[in-house]
């Protein structure tokens, strides 16, 4: 877009003043960006870096482990056995240069184009500058991007001419190159505020820009805290929330790598009320094992929570359960050492579930009006869960633990089929109104 503000306008100007890419400066990126391949076919040998063949000497399988080096250019290749003869690779490059009283991010895009017995093409293009004031203050100019590919690095239009570009899509520019040119030209704010030529994951133009506006980000740079320098860049929040605890590890020169676990660690201590201001708690000496010890201290809490709550569920439905399903009571059944009989309590149902690890209590199944429960055990020890459908008097399911079938599940399936008269007749209204317990032993 045309430039309309006098920012803008300030960054058009300069920008006929800003000396084009020098020579030395882009092949750096072809030395540097692209990834030294040969091509091994009937161990003839191509460098990709220089058109060179030669016959390998040493086992193939070697060679590809170890990859080899070109006689011709003394490259380090990795070596791929195929029959292809074309490659193709691109990446982005960056330049750091000042022009006027701005520091500019410069991006091009290069492209490396093999063929083997033949020296490479390369081909690049400048696609994003950033214009960045010491106050922090920006302007992006850029060629045109897909809006349908904007994750694709090929998606770039080359042919479109470099324009001052909206803000409201700084992270479509906002690049992270593999390589950038080690002779950088600085602000003197940048190098005041503690950049010293690293960018430690982050993108040049996020770095440039944290460090410009933000007191805290030029505190963890400075303090060499690159981890939750990287963090803050996407949580400012929790970083701000527990900085008091921050200045305590750069106090006690304590480094934070893992930012994440760190900050889980954090909160598991506030929520047991330690001191966030005492580096005992806040510097441990083995992070993984100081948070994998509070993680356990709350699992133990949530575990009690829950077995709270399934009390109190279990006192509020035993009367729906007993209205339910009070017909059935004192239903028992056995052949040999197999005994069958119905669930007569909500707190058998959990005592069902927590024995065999199974979803008898947590899905209600004891509440379900076209269901009854009933457990199977072998010489006493519990073996499986049995649930038979009142609408057609059919076992659903019978599960051992785990919801595995045990040596006794067709037995137990059987038993319960046998005796499936049992429950029918239990809803069958007796003459006196009364219902009588039933035991069947074969």
């Amino acid at each position: 877009m045309k430039p309309k503000t006098k920012l803008q306008k300030r960054v058009a100007e300069l920008r006929t003043k800003l000396p084009a890419i020098t020579e030395t400066q882009i092949q750096y990126a072809y030395d540097n960006c692209f990834e030294h391949n040969g091509y091994m076919n009937k161990r003839i040998i191509s460098c990709l870096d220089c058109g060179n063949q030669w016959e390998d000497k040493q086992p193939p399988l070697l060679t590809s482990i170890d990859g080899c080096i070109c006689p011709n250019c003394g490259m380090k290749l990795k070596v791929t056995h195929t029959k292809k003869k074309k490659d193709k690779q691109g990446a982005y490059y960056g330049v750091i240069t000042t022009c006027g009283e701005f520091q500019v991010i410069r991006f091009i895009d290069v492209m490396a184009y093999y063929e083997t017995g033949q020296k490479p093409h390369y081909a690049s293009n400048e696609i994003v500058q950033y214009w960045i004031l010491p106050n922090g203050e920006y302007e992006t100019m850029a060629k045109l991007r897909s809006q349908f590919f904007s994750c694709y690095g090929d998606s770039w239009s080359w042919a479109s001419p470099m324009e001052i570009r909206p803000k409201t899509n700084t992270t479509c520019y906002s690049l992270i190159p593999p390589k950038i040119y080690p002779n950088m030209k600085l602000l003197p704010e940048l190098k005041r505020n503690g950049f010293k030529g690293g960018f430690h994951g982050l993108a040049p133009f996020r770095m440039f820009y944290l460090l410009l506006t933000d007191s805290k980000a030029e505190t963890l740079l400075k303090a060499k805290q690159y981890g939750l320098l990287k963090y803050y860049t996407e949580h400012s929040y929790s970083v701000n929330n527990y900085w008091p605890s921050i200045k305590i590890c750069i106090r006690n020169k304590y480094k934070v790598k893992d930012a994440s676990m760190w900050k889980d660690y954090l909160d598991l201590l506030n929520h047991f009320g330690k001191d966030l201001h005492n580096a005992k708690y806040v510097c441990p000496k083995d992070l993984r094992k100081a948070h994998d010890r509070y993680v356990r201290k709350q699992r133990g809490v949530d575990e009690r929570e829950e077995l709270n709550e399934k009390r109190r569920k279990v006192k509020e439905q035993e009367k729906e359960f007993r209205e339910l399903k009070k017909q059935f009571f004192g239903i028992s059944f056995s052949e040999g050492n197999i005994t069958v009989k119905v669930l007569t309590t909500v707190k058998a149902h959990l005592k069902e579930g927590d024995v065999l690890h199974h979803c008898v209590f947590s899905n209600s199944y004891h509440l379900k009006p076209e269901s009854l429960i009933l457990s199977a055990t072998v010489d006493g020890k519990k073996m499986e869960t049995v649930e038979v459908s009142l609408k057609s008097f059919t076992v659903e399911q019978c599960r051992g633990k785990f919801n595995n079938n045990t040596a006794y599940h067709k037995r137990i399936i059987d038993l319960v089929n046998k005796n499936m008269h049992l429950i029918k007749e239990r809803l069958k209204p007796k003459k006196n109104g009364t219902k009588k317990d039933v035991t069947a032993a074969a």
